[in-house]
């Protein structure tokens, strides 16, 4: 697992929210500009339908009441839009919402990562430092074991190469034993 790989995605994910943060706002703005467009337009044609309707009928109550109606009529139109946009942007921001709440998710499990990451090389180093100190400790030991090793050799081969007294004098006894008498070896006794 790469750290820097993992701020490079999350710096990822935040450059792409504010690129789409940055894209509603103009979206916005746009919108509100040819709201005020469309409000003047209506104000203009609802002047006119007024002054028609006041050529057209002498009577100011159908005046008022054509001037209601249009009215009216336009305010429904004008909820009915409201609506369809406030859907769309309910959606949008649902939207919005999903892909955050996926973002904050890959956020935790790449954070989970980083921890289990850093857990993982914490083990690791303090694992490296408990065989360093066994392997300072081993040294001596073997150290130890090898010198006693040497000595015990030496020992051996001492034995196997220094001729003791006995094995030194074993040729000058067998001469000697031969010079005895054999009838005096027979009648003597050895002490045990």
């Amino acid at each position: 697992m790469n750290p820097s790989g993992v701020m490079e995605s999350v710096q990822e994910l935040l450059r792409q929210m504010s690129a789409a943060h940055v894209k509603l706002y103009l979206q916005a703005h746009q919108e509100n500009r040819a709201a005020l467009s469309l409000t003047r337009a209506l104000n203009t044609l609802t002047n006119n339908i007024t002054t028609v309707a006041k050529r057209n009928h002498e009577d100011e109550e159908v005046v008022a009441a054509v001037v209601t109606l249009i009215k009216t009529r336009y305010a429904l139109a004008g909820e009915h839009a409201a609506l369809t946009a406030a859907q769309t942007l309910t959606s949008t921001l649902q939207d919005q919402a999903d892909t955050a709440a996926r973002i904050h998710m890959a956020v935790k499990e790449k954070h989970a990562r980083i921890r289990n990451f850093e857990k993982e090389i914490q083990e690791k180093v303090e694992n490296i430092q408990s065989l360093a100190e066994s392997v300072r400790g081993g040294r001596e030991t073997v150290r130890q074991l090898l010198a006693s090793l040497r000595s015990n050799i030496k020992e051996v081969l001492s034995f196997t190469t220094t001729p003791t007294p006995s094995s030194t004098n074993l040729a000058q006894e067998c001469e000697r034993l031969e010079a005895i008498p054999l009838a005096y070896l027979l009648t003597t006794q050895m002490e045990m």
